[in-house]
């Protein structure tokens, strides 16, 4: 707590004689007490706010310490996915080579659970097997099935904002066909999910 000091009093001068001197002077100890307990109490509550800032750097440094830990926890459980998902192409693969089948790479292909990590807001190429949800909601744009497909192969769309029929999004099929058409694809159906397959030359993608 601050403490005021009284009314300055008259300081003792070296003119002053021995009497006044001395009467000066014991008139200046109550001042020179004062003054002494308020720096004291300003010098403690200085004390108390750097205590605080610090409390607060140290509260910020851990917060900043635990969003990196769930950053890269997230990093984690994509990386154990993508491990998980190739571990049971692998496993199933290696089913069918046992029973005596000719390998197919696309036998026991896992249909990725990661499709929100594949949000689509512009023009993009897809990958065999994956889930993409498309968001037109900005606008409609281009995408491409993915380069190379065989027979069998598959990708998958989703309307995510459910404005496909706002704004169209197109399937640009390139070299392919699709259901047998030398065409485009325009989407214009609200809230819809598509399987694309492609089904060889002669027929191209199927949906």
């Amino acid at each position: 707590m601050s403490v005021t000091p009284p009314t300055t009093p008259d300081f003792p001068l070296p003119t002053d004689s021995p009497e006044d001197f001395d009467d000066k002077a014991y008139d200046c100890f109550p001042y020179v007490a004062a003054a002494a307990t308020n720096a004291y109490a300003n010098a403690q509550a200085a004390e108390t706010a750097a205590t605080a800032s610090a409390g607060s750097a140290t509260n910020s440094a851990n917060s900043a310490t635990a969003a990196a830990g769930s950053v890269d926890d997230a990093a984690a459980q994509v990386t154990l996915a993508t491990a998980e998902k190739v571990a049971a192409q692998a496993a199933a693969a290696a089913a069918e080579q046992a029973a005596g089948l000719t390998p197919d790479p696309d036998f026991g292909m896992v249909i990725s659970t990661q499709a929100i990590l594949n949000l689509k807001t512009a023009t993009f190429t897809a990958v065999v097997g994956e889930t993409y949800r498309i968001d037109t909601s900005a606008g409609g744009f281009d995408f491409y099935p993915p380069a190379g497909m065989t027979q069998g192969q598959v990708f998958h769309i989703i309307d995510h904002a459910g404005t496909f029929n706002i704004n169209s999004p197109r399937l640009v099929a390139g070299s392919y066909k699709i259901m047998g058409e030398t065409i485009d694809l325009i989407l214009t159906q609200k809230n819809q999910r598509r399987t694309f397959e492609y089904a060889g030359a002669t027929k191209g993608l199927e949906f």
